[in-house]
């Protein structure tokens, strides 16, 4: 049960669409609020494909071959079953197509000194750079500092608010 909880856990905290707010002693979210000075450390990867289920594969394997066995002994049923084989053989076809075209996603990790891990997810692996780019120079220089940064992890963008105006930056290339 505590496996399931744990699971429970890393999936409460991880965000596909986030919109964080960084500024010179915070990062903010629509749901929360840390210290940059809580984050023990930082880091990107990549995030794991999904994998083929291996008890999809058993069952239709054994459902095909059931059926083409059935069908092919001559029964009543003959067309039945062949039709039953084959749909097997198709959802296994579809559910391997749609890992195989699965796009590659990466993850920007951030550990808590609590031991909290936050997980934000991205296709775009040089705006996870650029956000960790900045968190860690908000890490490293205690100052205030004037400028606002708002990263939208759905749209790969990080908005730098300066004084009041709103520069876009999209594809990671922030200035700073």
């Amino acid at each position: 049960m505590s496996e399931l909880d744990n699971k429970a856990k890393v999936q409460e905290r991880t965000y596909k669409d986030a919109k964080l707010e960084i500024s010179s002693r915070t990062i903010a979210s629509s749901d929360y609020v840390m210290q940059i000075s809580n984050i023990s450390q930082a880091g990107i990867g990549d995030i794991p494909k999904k994998r083929v289920s291996t008890s999809l594969v058993l069952i239709c394997a054994i459902l095909s071959i059931a059926c083409f066995s059935a069908g092919i002994s001559g029964n009543k049923t003959k067309w039945l079953m062949i039709f039953i084989a084959l749909l097997a053989i198709g959802v296994l076809l579809y559910h391997l197509y749609n890992i195989s075209n699965q796009s590659q996603q990466y993850g920007l990790t951030l550990e808590l000194s609590s031991g909290t891990n936050m997980f934000f997810v991205s296709e775009d692996k040089r705006f996870l750079r650029d956000v960790l780019s900045l968190i860690d120079e908000r890490m490293q220089s205690p100052g205030v500092h004037q400028e606002v940064y708002i990263a939208q992890f759905g749209q790969g963008s990080i908005q730098n608010y300066h004084g009041g105006s709103g520069d876009i930056i999209t594809g990671g290339n922030v200035s700073k």
